[in-house]
């Protein structure tokens, strides 16, 4: 998975899909399709690269994971920031302490644009991610091009002024991010992430010149690798649907899958230069009845 979103080919799709499913479709529906998406690609990427362990679905019927990685079974979930995590269906059961038997991959996204904290070598100031096309800045504001490292730490790639949002979204501001990141192919294309900042900040923190040190992390969005020793014990909550597990111990998990090297992030900035919906479900297997009549 982290050889996959490294490739701009797989992580730049999944990560415009984040936005654009989560906008249109309804929150469980969103999560399915998501999931869905994730897998297909992983299939697409094993077959090219790893074809010994390709992933497969359980078979029809059986519960307890999603798909299996050469015999290992894992949980795939999705959700935004640090949510609860169902890990039973069924209101009518009461279970005090749970242990997970398989691992999960808590797939986490967040579209509106969180801030964080960008540490320099000589101080520190508020940037916020870009995450998609609605997404509005203040006027005047500083483009951040970072090397963000799933350990936190931090390395500018690029700056430049922007003066309003519609700027950023423009092709020619594409082009400039694409060619730097095409130019930067020794960093993977999951690392690098777009952070706005008012341009008075900027100049008083001399982001321009001064060495980046760390961004701040919290729910960063990207993949969670919570194995078993991550979930062992959990007290969980339950609503009128089912068995779950708590956000602040999902939160727990996350920062600890962090400083264990069990991350691999997803960068939200790529959004901004997507279709606001989907690609439609319908034309794709329109597409299947056309090729009936193509020749």
């Amino acid at each position: 998975m982290r050889r996959m979103l490294a490739e701009p080919s797989f992580c730049f799709p999944i990560a415009a899909a984040q936005v654009q499913y989560r906008d249109r479709y309804y929150g469980l529906s969103a999560a399915s399709l998501l999931e869905d998406l994730f897998f297909d690609a992983l299939v697409y990427f094993t077959r090219q690269n790893e074809p010994a362990m390709e992933p497969t679905r359980p078979p029809r019927g059986e519960k307890g994971y999603d798909y299996a990685i050469d015999g290992e079974r894992i949980s795939h979930k999705v959700g935004k920031r640090a949510t609860q995590i169902a890990v039973l269906w069924d209101a009518t059961r009461t279970i005090e302490r749970w242990d997970a038997t398989d691992p999960i991959v808590y797939h986490s996204f967040d579209a509106t644009g969180r801030r964080r904290t960008l540490t320099t070598t000589e101080s520190s100031t508020t940037v916020q991610q870009v995450t998609g096309p609605n997404q509005r800045f203040p006027k005047d504001s500083v483009v951040l091009v970072a090397h963000w490292r799933p350990d936190g730490s931090a390395k500018r790639l690029g700056y430049f002024e922007i003066g309003t949002s519609d700027d950023l979204a423009a092709e020619a501001n594409f082009r400039r991010l694409w060619a730097l990141l095409k130019n930067e192919k020794s960093h993977p294309a999951n690392e690098i992430e777009v952070l706005i900042c008012p341009k008075a900040s900027a100049r008083k923190a001399k982001l321009e010149t001064a060495q980046l040190t760390a961004i701040s992390q919290e729910t960063r969005p990207g993949l969670y690798f919570l194995d078993p020793d991550l979930l062992s014990g959990v007290t969980l909550t339950r609503n009128n649907r089912g068995q779950l597990i708590p956000a602040s111990t999902v939160e727990a998990a996350m920062t600890k899958a962090r400083s264990s090297s069990r991350f691999v992030p997803l960068p939200t900035w790529f959004s901004m230069y997507t279709q606001v919906t989907p690609p439609s479900l319908y034309l794709a297997q329109k597409a299947q009845f056309d090729e009936l009549f193509s020749t």
